[in-house]
């Protein structure tokens, strides 16, 4: 072990202190940077999310109902097909979801047993189309 008199311990001390100060600062701006990465990050996600929500609202205004009228049924899937079935951005589970948001009735009655998955979306296009595409 050195041996150190009083004056080289408090040189040590002072300089201990000042390298806890610089590491202290340094900490801060990593603790910063670390919660400046993750809140842009969050932030960004939700930014996405909001516009998911927000497009799909628009989507959903454009779109007519179908409440279980024959004769409503071709207009309705034509600009259903061309609004959301057509759509690439969005999932089948997506898709299913506005198709649901705009029946009623008898339309809605007729896939409302269909658990919500994407592997149902095209089951649920099969079972309208079968019941009301009657030409």
């Amino acid at each position: 072990m050195i041996s150190l008199d009083e004056a080289d311990l408090m040189v040590r001390i002072e300089s201990a202190e000042s390298k806890k100060a610089e590491f202290d600062i340094s900490q801060s701006r990593l603790e910063k940077l670390d919660f400046e990465k993750v809140y842009w990050k969050i932030k960004s996600n939700l930014a996405r999310q909001m516009d998911i929500v927000t497009k799909g609202r628009m989507t959903d205004a454009k779109l007519p109902r179908l409440s279980g009228s024959h004769g409503d049924w071709s207009d309705f899937y034509a600009i259903y097909k061309t609004v959301i079935g057509s759509n690439e951005d969005l999932s089948k589970i997506e898709k299913l979801q506005h198709l649901r948001a705009c029946l009623d009735g008898a339309a809605l009655n007729t896939i409302k047993s269909l658990e919500p998955v994407d592997v149902k979306y095209a089951k649920a296009l099969e079972l309208l189309t079968k019941r009301f595409d009657n030409k």
